[in-house]
């Protein structure tokens, strides 16, 4: 029978799309005021493999990652994104627009209480949500995989509290990190995973520093 132990600490990332530079450094504080300070940024890449986001958030999106030097453990670690969407809801523009039902099937959640984000207009039948100008994609990164936290559930993603779930994205495997089936089509770029193998190698050393510490101490 195996004994459970505790696990190691991982290391924080997010994902951040939005059509202006701007976006990313808007929310640059918050995230650092939560998860510590960043110690690896990302080039900024153009985001094209989906036209998902494009009704909320324009043509000509772009993405970057950030990953945040003080390690984390998973125990709570729904609040991660429970966080981060309330970051995407203080970046929203203040003034609401009008989306088409039909058409606004299409747009992601933004909010646990959709009903406090979105009016709807009894005569038009129409949505009046709160645009955001950048959207957060959290996850961490561990030695053997990258996982991403989600509101979305799949047959693929394990709950793990307060409305979010967890869905492991990349896997180590022969010394870098490789696609599951499931995986999106930008996670699978050779850009994304080279930024994602060099995040990984500072977080090793950094396990490694933790460890030795931890066995001085007894």
């Amino acid at each position: 029978m195996g004994e459970p132990l505790r696990h190691i600490p991982v290391k924080l990332i997010a994902g951040l799309i939005s059509s202006k530079p701007s976006g990313f450094y808007a929310a640059k504080p918050f995230l650092e005021k939560k998860f510590g300070r960043i110690d690896n940024e990302s080039d900024t890449f153009t985001f094209s493999c989906t036209s998902y986001y494009e009704m909320e958030f324009g043509r000509d999106l772009k993405r970057k990652f950030f990953s945040f030097k003080k390690l984390a453990w998973l125990n709570g670690s729904y609040r991660v994104k429970l966080y981060t969407n309330s970051v995407e809801r203080k970046l929203s523009e203040k003034n609401s627009r009008t989306i088409d039902p039909e058409r606004s099937r299409r747009l992601p959640h933004r909010t646990n209480n959709p009903s406090a984000a979105l009016r709807i207009d009894g005569e038009q039948g129409s949505r009046r949500l709160p645009r955001r100008t950048t959207n957060i994609d959290p996850g961490y990164i561990s030695p053997a995989k990258l996982v991403l936290f989600t509101t979305k559930n799949r047959n693929h993603r394990i709950y793990i509290d307060g409305g979010i779930y967890a869905e492991p994205e990349l896997q180590f495997i022969k010394k870098s990190f490789r696609a599951f089936p499931w995986t999106y089509p930008d996670y699978r770029s050779a850009d994304y995973i080279d930024f994602f193998n060099s995040v990984r190698s500072d977080y090793l050393e950094q396990v490694k520093n933790y460890l030795v510490r931890k066995a001085h101490a007894y």
